[in-house]
């Protein structure tokens, strides 16, 4: 005997499809239609997840040192002690804040007595003075085997405008050294380790740390200050631990030299994450709720296109059809109707150029898994029903 390459009730039901064609389409589209839509609302929540994770991850939170008044950002006037809580000095003090952030900018500067007409200015980094940004038309050079990485130690050295350079003579050796005297009457002498181009003139840039008082240690004037959160998924600890040194300004506080406000420049990184947080949200009431629409729609498109077929039911189940078979039968043609629907429905969702996920996978599973379920639910129901009322002819 010849073997069948199609089980009986895959043919009668392929039978039952066709002869149904309105119907099995309408059907069909609508769970392409549920597909695509899921497909694209996943695709949506992955992109917006991913926007907030770059956002996160790559803007740059500034915060400006101020004066207790919030204002002097150019001439603070306070303590040199505030960056070395920044930067990691005062550790011996339970004082962490370097934890927080990064890239801190500080600058201060004096007056000096030698070279005459000149100042001084100690830097933390190539940053910290915006004379020196090349917007400004400033540039740094230095000598080969030296870097900006010096400017964060406590180095005898330092960088001169070009003017100061042509009247320092180089010692016998080759090396430049530049000779300070401050308005106290201090002297020091700095290597120097490279030039300064731009506007400036009569300017010699040291480390912040440079010692410039022969040994003894001294606290002194803080221009201006600046650095960056270092995490910002730990913005609100962040605030919170900087604030216990800094104050918040207040237009009528006193200034005085103990005292440095901080304005945490994040009012457009806390607008623009709500904005992507509240999308997010919405796109996570959407999917739940489409699923759930999608299974009420199987299940009273499987009973509403099979009501019609009661009589037929009855013959079946007259002439000897189980009732499970009259289930399995009716089950069967939602969910080749249904399976269809979504395989369609994800290919088109290829084709628009979206990313099928593990998560898109496993919702167009979860909505096929709702949708079968409402055709279970009525190809029981209506398969359950008496064979004498499916018989009964209405006058």
């Amino acid at each position: 005997m010849k073997k069948k390459l199609v089980h009986p009730r895959a043919a009668v039901t392929l039978k039952m499809l066709l002869r149904r064609k309105g119907s099995s389409i309408v059907l069909t589209t609508a769970m392409l239609a549920a597909t695509l839509a899921s497909i694209i609302l996943c695709g949506l929540q992955a992109r917006q997840e991913a926007a907030i994770a770059e956002m996160v991850e790559n803007t740059q939170i500034r915060c400006t040192v101020t004066n207790a008044r919030g204002s002097g950002v150019d001439n603070l006037e306070v303590g040199s002690f505030f960056v070395d809580m920044l930067v990691g000095l005062r550790h011996g003090r339970d004082c962490y804040l370097d934890e927080y952030v990064k890239d801190v900018r500080a600058l201060a500067w004096e007056e000096l007595a030698q070279p005459a007409g000149s100042e001084v200015r100690r830097i933390y980094s190539t940053d910290s003075d915006p004379d020196l940004s090349a917007i400004n038309g400033g540039a740094v050079y230095f000598y080969d085997g030296w870097s900006k990485d010096c400017l964060v130690g406590n180095e005898q050295v330092c960088l001169v405008t070009g003017d100061l350079l042509e009247e320092i003579q180089a010692d016998s050796s080759g090396e430049v050294y530049v000779t300070l005297v401050r308005k106290g009457g201090t002297e020091v002498m700095l290597k120097v380790i490279g030039t300064v181009a731009g506007q400036m003139s009569q300017r010699i840039y040291c480390p912040f740390y440079t010692d410039l008082q022969n040994g003894d240690s001294e606290a002194f004037p803080l221009a201006s200050c600046s650095f960056t959160i270092r995490n910002n998924q730990l913005l609100e600890e962040s605030k919170q631990n900087l604030y216990e040194y800094f104050a918040h300004p207040a237009p009528l506080a006193s200034n005085n030299y103990t005292t440095a406000g901080l304005l945490v420049h994040d009012e457009i990184y806390l607008s623009s994450m709500e904005e992507f947080e509240n999308n997010l949200s919405l796109l996570r009431i959407i999917l739940p709720v489409l699923v759930i629409i999608t299974g009420g729609a199987g299940f009273l498109s499987a009973y509403l296109t099979n009501r019609g077929r009661q009589k037929e039911f009855a013959v079946m189940r007259c002439i000897g059809i189980k009732r499970l078979s009259v289930f399995l039968q009716v089950f069967l043609e939602q969910s080749l109707l249904a399976v269809c629907g979504c395989g369609v429905g994800m290919i088109l969702g290829l084709l628009f150029g979206e990313n099928i996920f593990l998560s898109t996978l496993g919702l167009v599973a979860v909505l096929l898994a709702v949708c079968l379920l409402g055709a279970a639910g009525a190809a029981w129901q209506i398969s359950s029903v008496n064979v004498m009322k499916l018989m009964k002819v209405e006058e």
